[in-house]
Order: C-alpha cells, then sequence, then structure tokens
C-alpha cells in the first residue's frame, strides 16, 4: 500500500502550496500555463502513458491498474484543460470568442 495512505491526514489536504497560492490557487494555474502550453502539457501527460502501459513491474504490473490509470490520466487531462480555460476567462474575461476557440463538444 502507497504511504500516502498511510497519513491520510497529512496527505488529504495541499501540502506544497503556500500561503499565497492557497489564497489564490489560479495563480498556481497561471503560473504553470506560463512556461507550458496545452500541446506541451498533453505530450508529457502521454509520455506517462507510454512508460506506465509498457512497464511490467510495480503497480502497473496488473492489467486493471493500467485501465485505471488510462481513466485517471483523461480526468487529469481534463482537469488542465479546465484550469486553462480560468485563466483565460481570468486574464480576457468570459467571452463567446473563448467559448469558439475552445473547439468543439466543448460545452463552456
Amino acid at each position: 500500500m502507497s504511504h500516502f495512505f498511510d497519513h491520510k491526514e497529512f496527505y488529504n489536504k495541499p501540502i506544497f502550496l503556500s500561503p499565497d497560492e492557497l489564497a489564490s490557487p489560479v495563480h498556481v494555474f497561471e503560473d504553470f500555463f506560463s512556461d507550458y502550453n496545452l500541446s506541451e502539457t498533453r505530450d508529457f501527460i502521454s509520455k506517462i502513458k507510454e512508460t506506465c502501459l509498457t512497464a511490467d513491474y510495480g503497480p502497473f504490473r496488473d492489467a486493471d491498474n493500467r485501465s485505471r490509470l488510462l481513466v485517471d490520466l483523461k480526468r487529469f487531462e481534463k482537469i488542465m484543460e479546465a484550469s486553462y480555460v480560468l485563466c483565460r476567462w481570468k486574464k480576457h474575461g468570459k467571452t463567446d470568442q473563448l467559448l469558439i476557440e475552445a473547439g468543439p463538444g466543448a460545452g463552456l
């Protein structure tokens, strides 16, 4: 079992955010997206998937764990997209143009 479950009271809360980041978490997203765009983020996620799916050791040895990884990474990718949209809204204001730029199925 992971050490994260052994100390839930510690790990089930933000531990890396500074007091300023806790007060305004959107700045964390803005900082991230000042260094990376969505294409770079997708590439990074793809590399994680490839590494974990081709590894036959550790937690991804089991097919069920690999399947769960795919689901979890897709959800993570949606979190990245949502944080990107929030940053754009904060920077430019929520506009119809941003909804158009978001593309098909955006449902914003």
